[in-house]
Order: C-alpha cells, then sequence, then structure tokens
C-alpha cells in the first residue's frame, strides 16, 4: 500500500481547511504556537475565498492553502510548499501583507488593522 505524503496540498486542505475542520484546525494552530500552556485559541472560522485576485493588471494574485480567523479576529493563513524554490521567506511575506492590508477597510483607524499569523510548512 502507498503511503500518500500528508503535506500534499489536496490532502492539506481535505483535513484542516474545509468547513466543518474547525476542530483539527484549532488543535493544529494551538499546536504549531504552543499555546497548549497559555491561552489557547479557542474558535477559528475557516475561509472558504482563498484566493486574493489581482488588484490591478499585470498584479499577482496569490491562492492560499488555508485562510482563518479567530474569535478574536486574528487572521491566519497557512501555506504548505513541498518543493523549494528558495524564496519562501518572500512568499510567506507577500502573503503575509496581502492578508494583513485586507483586514482594513477605508475610514478605519490603523489601529483597527488585525493580527495575522503566517504558518509556513515546507
Amino acid at each position: 500500500m502507498k503511503r500518500l505524503n500528508p503535506l500534499n496540498d489536496y490532502l492539506f486542505q481535505k483535513y484542516l481547511g474545509e468547513k466543518g475542520d474547525e476542530e483539527q484546525l484549532l488543535s493544529f494552530l494551538n499546536a504549531v504556537l504552543k499555546r497548549t500552556r497559555k491561552t489557547k485559541l479557542v474558535n477559528v472560522e475557516i475561509l472558504e475565498n482563498k484566493t486574493f485576485t489581482a488588484d490591478m493588471t499585470g498584479s499577482k494574485a496569490s491562492i492560499l492553502d488555508i485562510r482563518a480567523i479567530t474569535d478574536n479576529n486574528t487572521r491566519v493563513n497557512i501555506e504548505i510548499q513541498l518543493q523549494n524554490f528558495g524564496n519562501m521567506d518572500r512568499r510567506s511575506l507577500f502573503y503575509w501583507s496581502r492578508e494583513y492590508s485586507k483586514g482594513i477597510k477605508e475610514g478605519q483607524n490603523y489601529e483597527e488593522l488585525p493580527n495575522v499569523i503566517v504558518v509556513d510548512v515546507f
């Protein structure tokens, strides 16, 4: 029997990134963030829209593996990359900045910008 790689994009999204997977995602995030002895994340909503469309012609669109939001409005992005292309630092910063900047609307104060957690697995 061939064993499947649990970090395969499709599989990872299937067991952590779809509606109904909130309990598994919470456990994963609390383990990764080592919050088991501190304040734990207690609620997470999996966002179905995982795509940041290109804002203007010629800009880059992004598809995140898992997007979620916690009960305190912290936004979570989990990105899996099985191949090392040597650009994960820049890629991670790009995804983080898109998530961060999308968290505020026109007219809001900058103090309202959300916390953003990025978990990169590669």
